[in-house]
């Protein structure tokens, strides 16, 4: 059976303290361009917060703006320690995939942990409709010269 902790590597208590002083260190970035709603509910999933947290940090008129929203979000996740930190990470790595490699230093992996198989099916049909689109933009540049010259060579084999 799948289990969070199998999707995500392990740190040392090192490693998590000093990724939380990057965090810290670009906070200011990171509240502005989170959005808290669309972390919520993976966060939730991963039960680093539950419903009360979620509440506060979507509809506490103490957080009027997405901006305190979000660092209220990022205080809550500091407290949850390890498994905080991790959650974290592995949605900033899917929805923020720039600051995920300014923090860790590493270059975020395409896999999807099961919480996030239906949006990774997404990204991956976005990624195959653009591919489409290219693949047509092509095709169009062909002139009409160019499909009668190869309509002429195919009808003669």
């Amino acid at each position: 059976m799948f289990t969070y902790e199998q999707s995500f590597p392990v740190w040392t208590e090192e490693r998590c303290e000093e990724l939380w002083e990057r965090v810290e260190g670009v906070r200011h970035k990171l509240t502005r361009i989170l959005n808290p709603a669309k972390l919520t509910p993976y966060l939730r999933q991963c039960k680093v917060i539950d419903e009360q947290d979620e509440d506060e940090v979507l509809n506490s008129t103490q957080y009027p703006l997405r901006v305190n929203k979000a660092g209220r979000l990022l205080d809550i996740l500091r407290t949850q320690g390890h498994r905080g930190l991790q959650a974290f990470m592995e949605s900033l790595e899917f929805y923020h995939p720039q600051q995920y490699t300014q923090l860790t230093g590493e270059q975020p992996t395409q896999r999807c942990s099961l919480i996030l198989e239906r949006t990774c099916a997404e990204r991956k049909a976005q990624e195959l409709l653009r591919d489409k689109q290219q693949v047509q933009r092509c095709v169009t540049k062909f002139s009409f010269t160019d499909v009668r010259w190869f309509l002429f060579l195919h009808s003669s084999i």
